[in-house]
């Protein structure tokens, strides 16, 4: 820690779990942290010490010459590295309230907190799902909203995209109405598991109903060509830099 000036450390040392880590660090870098842990805690239960792991998000770190620093530290140790997971974060000049995440069977949450989250899985496994108010997170003026999917290190360009979920954008203005956009929502959801939706639909006013079925229509947000075989490229790439 010393060696790299970092804002701040936390060290720590975790109870015997199988697939736990033995000793744990978190060092600061301004508004982000880098995690390192060393002694997998095989499934029967003894310390694998030849064994360790480093999280962060290149994003946020590489910039910063302390980082490099860390790697210069720890390269001598490492004979191999392996990419076990990258989370692929993709923005939308669309509002928040303009995208809907589509569930299936898997553990679904929404969070209204500074905006409104959706979460579709589960957290730090691959095909785990979040979509959020990026604009609010970061107080912008303008709207943002991001798509993050949590990728298997395994996986190729093909397999990113196949795991890509399904959020559906469209576009209102002032002039749609609350119960408008509430209403289309939930019949876009009936729609998706195949239930009759079209008495519903008939049911409201003949201006009301084309506002709705606009709902029904709306596209999937799709990745830009090469951007999965881009991502998985530039996250393969930093094993290297490693060993």
């Amino acid at each position: 820690a010393q060696t790299f000036d970092c804002d701040s450390m936390s060290a720590w040392t975790s109870k015997i779990r199988p697939g736990g880590w033995y000793e744990l660090w978190s060092f600061d870098l301004g508004d982000s942290s880098v995690a390192l842990g060393i002694g997998f805690m095989e499934p029967s239960c003894k310390v694998n010490m030849n064994r360790g792991f480093i999280e962060f998000n290149p994003n946020k770190v590489a910039g910063d010459k302390r980082f490099w620093r860390l790697l210069e530290k720890l390269a001598p140790c490492i004979s191999h590295a392996r990419l076990k997971r990258f989370d692929l974060a993709y923005d939308l000049p669309t509002s928040r309230l303009d995208c809907r995440l589509s569930k299936d069977r898997r553990m679904y949450k929404s969070v209204i907190s500074n905006g409104i989250t959706e979460y579709l899985g589960v957290k730090n496994t691959p095909g785990y799902v979040k979509v959020y108010d990026k604009a609010a997170e970061m107080n912008l003026s303008s709207v943002l909203t991001r798509i993050e999917l949590t990728c298997d290190g395994e996986w190729d360009a093909g397999q990113v995209v196949a795991h890509w979920p399904q959020v559906h954008a469209w576009h209102s203005d002032e002039s749609t109405r609350d119960w408008v956009r509430v209403v289309g929502i939930m019949l876009a959801e009936k729609a998706e598991r195949g239930e009759e939706v079209e008495t519903l639909i008939n049911m409201l006013g003949w201006r009301s109903r084309p506002k709705v079925r606009e709902y029904l229509r709306t596209p999937m947000v799709e990745l830009p060509p090469d951007c999965a075989a881009a991502a998985v490229a530039e996250a393969r790439s930093w094993c290297a830099r490693f060993e």
